[in-house]
């Protein structure tokens, strides 16, 4: 878990400047359904045919565009900061510093043998198209890492997340242990 405040205050102003100006673009890339794709696809991930995603991604807002090889992807660009809908302090809200593409080049399944820019299964540029530089990515990295604390749940226990304050993720766990997670969604 990580505190979004902290997050937030230890933020260099200009890079918080540079991203309310120019938004985040995140940009997703599956491959189409085959025995040996490299991560995930289209019709597991989104829906089964071509006209249903269509229509998912345009209800959303996305742009999207379809490969020769029948691969798909699609991006959409969203604020970094966003008020927090009870209290409207600004919170840092996004995923930049985990969906850039840099976060899959120690990946398992792309370490030894790594992809075009245009085919990793997503990529965060600033919503202008232009890259995040990497002492950005670094700096953001840096200080969510430092603000970043591990829960370990017991069974039974119960977790409750703010998302605008509180970033979360999860660890690898051991191949011998059993996950039951439940999630639900409260809105005002």
């Amino acid at each position: 878990m990580s505190d979004g405040r902290a997050i937030f205050q230890q933020i260099n102003p200009d890079v918080v400047a540079r991203f309310e100006e120019k938004q985040a673009c995140y940009r997703v890339f599956y491959e189409s359904k085959a025995e040996n794709n490299r991560y995930t696809n289209w019709q597991t991930n989104i829906a089964p045919t071509a006209p249903e995603v269509e229509e998912y991604l345009t209800s959303k807002g996305y742009q999207f565009e379809w490969g020769e090889d029948d691969s798909l992807t699609y991006w959409k660009n969203f604020p970094a900061v966003v008020p927090h809908p009870a209290t409207g302090e600004r919170c840092w809200f996004n995923q930049i510093h985990a969906h850039h593409k840099t976060f899959y080049t120690n990946h398992p399944f792309f370490y030894d043998n790594p992809v075009s820019d245009d085919r990793w299964p997503v990529h965060c540029t600033y919503g202008d198209g232009t890259e995040i530089e990497p002492d950005v990515l670094e700096h953001l990295r840096e200080v969510i890492w430092a603000n970043t604390v591990v829960v370990a749940p017991q069974p039974g226990d119960l977790m409750i997340v703010d998302n605008f304050l509180a970033k979360h993720g999860r660890m690898g766990f051991p191949d011998d242990v059993t996950r039951k997670i439940f999630v639900a969604c409260a809105y005002d």
